[in-house]
C-alpha cells in the first residue's frame, strides 16, 4: 500500500469514527431536577421512574436527582 492510499484509508477511518460517535452521543437524554414538598423542603430518597420503563433513579440528600436514559 502506497502512502497516498494509506492516508486516504486512515482519513476515512477517522471520519467514520467521528460520525459514529456523534450519532451515539446524540441519543442520550439527561434530566436533572429537585424534588421538594409543599413547603419547599428537599425530599431525599424519593424514587423517580420513567413511565413504562425500568429506568429510574433516587433523589440525593438535598433532593437533587440526575436521570440519564437512551432514546429509542
Amino acid at each position: 500500500m502506497d502512502t497516498k492510499s494509506l492516508i486516504k484509508f486512515l482519513w476515512g477511518a477517522i471520519m467514520s469514527i467521528v460520525l459514529a460517535s456523534t450519532t451515539a452521543f446524540a441519543q442520550v437524554s439527561t434530566v436533572r431536577g429537585t424534588v421538594v414538598d409543599e413547603n419547599g423542603e428537599a425530599l431525599p430518597g424519593v424514587s423517580i421512574l420513567v413511565k413504562d420503563t425500568q429506568v429510574g433513579t433516587m433523589t440525593q440528600l438535598d433532593g437533587n436527582f440526575v436521570l440519564v436514559m437512551c432514546k429509542k
